[in-house]
């Protein structure tokens, strides 16, 4: 899911979001991570978590996000409670959350334990 919170809330948030989920049937979201600051350090990830705390109509999580600065911070972030674990971005995103290359994904697999979902995308070839 997106929930575009923080950052874009006039799109969507958490509530609206979590609402239209238990509307289309979905009683479970995991949230990525590029909203406005990303969520790519600890106190962002509690922001959400505190964020979601009785306005989310289902059961939820968010993923942390990998950058080329966070790795040894990974670990941490994925075994908060509320995480679904990492969430790779290796095209365009928002901010800082791109892992560019292979050495990249490297030192963020090696530094995770648990979920990674990976957004992989080879934008040279595209025209």
């Amino acid at each position: 899911m997106h929930f575009r919170e923080p950052g874009l809330t006039h799109k969507e948030d958490i509530a609206t979001g979590t609402r239209a989920a238990i509307l289309g049937g979905v009683t479970s979201v995991c949230e990525m991570p590029n909203t406005i600051p990303p969520t790519t350090t600890a106190d962002a990830l509690v922001d959400k978590l505190h964020r979601a705390q009785g306005r989310a109509a289902c059961d939820y999580a968010f993923y942390a996000g990998a950058t080329g600065e966070n790795a040894g911070e990974l670990m941490a972030l994925e075994e908060t409670p509320g995480c679904a674990g990492v969430k790779v971005f290796m095209g365009s995103s928002t901010g800082s959350l791109l892992v560019p290359d292979d050495r990249g994904l490297r030192a963020v697999l090696l530094a995770t334990k648990r979920r990674v979902a990976v957004h992989a995308e080879d934008e040279e070839r595209h025209p």
